[in-house]
């Protein structure tokens, strides 16, 4: 725990220790933003909050980007549904392994980082790296667009014999599909994954694609995004993601490492995308795809039922049934959703 205080301290001058293994900082700029750390399970878990979402599904987005407010950490912003499939998209591009998440509970946005706590890291190059990601992360939701410097990446030159030996010492079974790229099968009973692992532009990026698709109707994007994000909260580690720079969009679940991790957190991440494939891959696949389920889905996820006391009952039936979905509890999940 001191470590860890240490660690926050060399960050923020204004790191205030709230309970034990708890801390909250922050960031002295024009837009302040509050972040509290917490250790539990042997993690290191860093959260900010965005913005309460509300409202309902319009047609055409409005006419301003990002968040509105005035960023204090006090009063938070909403954001429309249409910037949801934004934010997807720049997880991608998150250093320190940061992503945007939704929470299931409550139409709260949030930034992470969930850092495992392994023996011999140097968990204040972890802990650097996420600050980074989150104050580049503000920035993108303020309007305010950064093209990372290469120098702001650590040395990561890391070889093929190198990430193959990372492998190996991690005891998942892989296939070396060119050089530089590793296939790991990852083992789900709803469906066939494999995690392509590989270094590029000093980074260890490992990940699983589940859904894709050449013209992704608005629905079927909005409905995907809020469905990536809530998964991304309940998975730790694992962000969801979005490209569509090259040919059709696709999804995927991902751990993104640097500098290069230690063979415990590269089991840690296998195991996220093992989960994170387990509880959405199907439904991913299905939402991207279908615009009717779409549609049904964002039904039950208007925003407005949090707020309105009289849809109470509604609101109930809606988590119970969303729960169903994302936890993989019960048999038949996926013919849920599909109706």
């Amino acid at each position: 725990e001191s470590a860890v205080s240490d660690v926050l301290g060399s960050q923020s001058p204004a790191v205030e220790k709230v309970g034990v293994g708890r801390w909250q900082f922050g960031f002295a700029h024009k837009r302040q933003l509050p972040i509290s750390a917490h250790m539990a399970d042997g993690w290191l878990l860093l959260e900010a909050p965005l913005a309460d979402i509300h409202g309902t599904l319009g047609s055409s987005p409005p006419s301003t980007h990002g968040l509105n407010g005035n960023g204090d950490g006090q009063k938070q912003a909403s954001v429309a549904y249409w910037n949801l499939w934004d934010l997807v998209r720049w997880n991608a591009e998150l250093p320190g392994s940061v992503k945007f998440a939704l929470s299931s509970a409550e139409p709260l946005l949030q930034l992470r980082a969930e850092i495992p706590l392994v023996k011999g890291m140097d968990l204040a190059e972890r802990v650097s790296r996420a600050c980074v990601g989150f104050a580049t992360a503000s920035k993108r939701v303020h309007g305010i667009t950064t093209t990372p410097r290469t120098s702001d990446e650590p040395d990561n030159s890391a070889s093929d014999g190198d990430l193959v030996r990372l492998c190996q010492d991690t005891g998942w079974p892989f296939v070396e599909r060119s050089a530089g790229r590793l296939s790991v099968e990852l083992e789900s009973s709803r469906g066939h994954y494999q995690a392509a692992i590989e270094s590029r532009q000093g980074r260890v990026h490992a990940g699983v694609e589940i859904a894709n698709g050449e013209s992704v109707a608005t629905a079927c994007r909005q409905a995907l995004a809020v469905f990536l994000l809530v998964t991304s909260g309940v998975v730790r580690m694992a962000r969801a993601a979005v490209n569509e720079t090259e040919g059709p969009s696709t999804a995927r679940f991902e751990v993104v490492f640097a500098p290069f991790p230690k063979v415990e957190e590269l089991s840690h991440a296998l195991s996220a995308l093992t989960v994170a494939c387990r509880l959405g891959g199907a439904e991913a696949s299905i939402l991207m795809q279908d615009e009717e389920v779409a549609a049904e889905y964002l039904n039950l996820w208007t925003f407005d039922r949090f707020a309105n006391e009289t849809t109470e009952k509604l609101r109930v039936q809606s988590d119970k049934k969303l729960n169903k979905a994302l936890f993989g509890a019960a048999k038949g999940e996926e013919a849920w959703i599909q109706q």
